[in-house]
């Protein structure tokens, strides 16, 4: 009660953790309240596209996978804000287990999306098909640690929950989704750039091919879109490997994969959306690209209906 007496407010959370936890703590909850924020912020944005996906147009599943990838991101990035501003006492252990479970969903829904994406791309190569699908798995086993762990107690003797230290082993999950994101990555690259080059290896036409200048609108969309999304998960699941493997840095920072989990999903609904609604049109090749890339111009992916409803 001494002690207390020199603090203004003896009953905040941040009373009772050292300085440089506090201060950790804090940086932590800022991460999580700015993920939700740009998440919250991208569904609105496209609400519109959404209500047609759901009322529209048939429900298939791949739209079903997106909208569960879709509501356990949301339903995940609100729980682990109310975990680390709200006095939930008794029930913080609780929510912290929900928290890890519906990461392992949203882990694995999302990643699905890309497994639908190869599989409509190589729908005719089964041992591709197969091994995209193993790969998936090792995401699903590697996002089932996340449920496995996690839990909070009470702090002081205040409501507000404290986290407990996170397992090392957590960092499976962001290890297997990066060798899948990369698979799919370069096979959808390669099937797209391959089928627009038809065989031409000329250095600067191959260089533009590289590029996405010689082939195909749609496929040029894909393929950039599908580098956008490539660049932005794995930058942050290395940042989160890192996170992990490092024995100095502070427990606290382990548990900030919300905004690796909230980039992912939504860069990954974003293509899905845009193949979905055929945003990407189809349109006449140059012609000295033509000329260059030989008279062969089909494009594999000109067929977005059929590839998200396959």
């Amino acid at each position: 009660m001494s002690n207390q007496s020199y603090i203004l407010n003896p009953l905040t959370p941040l009373a009772f953790l050292p300085p440089d936890i506090a201060y950790q703590f804090t940086i932590s909850t800022y991460v999580a309240i700015g993920s939700v924020g740009a998440l919250v912020w991208d569904i609105l944005l496209n609400f519109n596209l959404d209500y047609q996906l759901l009322f529209k147009d048939t429900l298939t599943f791949p739209t079903a996978a997106y909208f569960l990838s879709r509501f356990s991101v949301l339903v995940y990035s609100l729980l682990d804000v109310i975990v680390q501003t709200a006095p939930l006492g008794n029930h913080c252990h609780s929510v912290e287990k929900a928290i890890c479970v519906f990461y392992h969903i949203a882990f694995s829904s999302t990643s699905l999306l890309f497994f639908l994406r190869v599989r409509a791309v190589f729908y005719r190569n089964r041992l591709i098909i197969l091994f995209d699908f193993l790969l998936w798995l090792a995401v699903l086993g590697g996002s089932l640690t996340i449920a496995t762990v996690g839990g909070a107690t009470e702090l002081g003797p205040t409501k507000y929950c404290q986290l407990e230290p996170p397992k090392g082993y957590i960092s499976a999950a962001p290890i297997t989704l990066t060798v899948f994101d990369t698979f799919v990555f370069l096979a959808v690259s390669w099937h797209l750039i391959s089928t627009s080059c038809a065989g031409n290896t000329n250095n600067p036409r191959m260089k533009g091919v590289l590029l996405g200048k010689y082939i195909p609108a749609f496929s040029r969309a894909v393929l950039q879109n599908g580098q956008v999304y490539y660049l932005v998960s794995v930058t942050t699941n290395l940042t989160i490997i890192t996170l992990s493997f490092l024995s100095g840095l502070p427990p606290i920072f382990r548990y900030m994969l919300i905004f690796n989990c909230t980039l992912t999903n939504m860069m990954a609904c974003k293509v899905f959306r845009n193949i979905k609604f055929g945003t990407f049109r189809q349109t006449p090749m140059p012609s000295h690209a033509k000329g260059s890339m030989g008279s062969s111009t089909k494009d594999s992916g000109s067929r977005p209906r059929a590839v998200m409803k396959k």
